[in-house]
């Protein structure tokens, strides 16, 4: 699932994770899009992790993800990056930073909605 498209000095970025439904108490897997020119860009750094609510505080340490070539269910993307999300996070921040090969780099943060996975 997507949570947002933008655009970067000539990159196109899609920031989401896999799956619909984030739950506390769970991994959850960052997934980012980066295209140039129509085409995956492969070799940018791509790093997530987890903060509280406000974006202040840290849940989960930033991890490196990994570049996934095109499939016949996905597009290209980066993913393979899991963070475990706080049994009692009703809200957390999914911190997206992406460093392209020229030495650019954007940071996003994303404030996300969590579900209980006690029933």
């Amino acid at each position: 699932m997507w949570h947002e498209d933008f655009e970067f000095q000539g990159y196109t970025l899609q920031l989401g994770q896999h799956g619909l439904v984030i739950e506390s108490g769970s991994e959850l897997e960052p997934a980012v899009s980066v295209q140039g020119d129509g085409q995956a860009i492969s070799d940018a750094k791509i790093f997530v992790s987890l903060l509280n609510s406000d974006g202040e505080k840290t849940l989960a340490e930033a991890q490196q993800a990994i570049f996934e070539p095109a499939t016949k269910e996905e597009p290209a993307h980066y993913a393979q990056a899991f963070l475990m999300v706080p049994p009692d996070a009703k809200k957390v921040t999914i911190r997206y930073q992406i460093d392209f090969a020229d030495g650019s780099t954007t940071t996003r943060d994303i404030l996300v909605q969590t579900e209980s996975h006690a029933h």
